[in-house]
């Protein structure tokens, strides 16, 4: 079975707009030959469009996502930079609704009392001067962390 046949089985009620079995040719014909293909990337942006779960009243479950962080800093690059100020630049091909204190976690052996503690204090914020750890990262999103501090918070 296709991507497309299963899209139009599992959301034919939910999104008639979109997948109704009866009117496939209401999707735009590159689209339905990307989805029969079986594209993957069309899938997965479809999967993860909040536009289009908006659009057609659904509730994506990001908590059920599975990720992982590519990090190419380790801790001893860290503390040998000259600079004051580490700069992070996210890189994510999907929007994972992904707030900046779990992403952190991932990429920092920091326990979450400290990690309150950074963004309390104002070392952690996004370049767009959102300093909140609940606020949600985007792809292009540079996250900013003050580096003696870090240093300091991971003893």
């Amino acid at each position: 079975m296709t991507i497309a046949n299963k899209l139009l089985k599992t959301f034919s009620n939910r999104v008639p707009s979109m997948c109704d079995q009866n009117k496939t040719d209401l999707i735009d014909k590159k689209l339905f030959h990307s989805f029969s293909m079986n594209d993957r990337e069309v899938a997965w942006q479809y999967a993860f469009s909040a536009g289009v779960a908006s659009r057609n009243n659904l509730q994506l479950d990001y908590d059920s996502v599975e990720y992982e962080v590519i990090n190419t800093v380790s801790l001893e690059d860290i503390l040998n930079m000259s600079s004051e100020i580490i700069s992070i630049r996210v890189k994510c091909d999907f929007d994972l609704n992904l707030k900046l204190s779990s992403l952190i976690k991932r990429c920092l052996p920091l326990s979450s009392t400290r990690l309150k503690l950074l963004f309390e204090k104002g070392y952690i914020s996004l370049l767009s001067g959102k300093t909140s750890s609940k606020c949600k990262v985007k792809n292009g999103d540079t996250i900013l962390i003050d580096r003696k501090s870090l240093i300091d918070f991971l003893g």
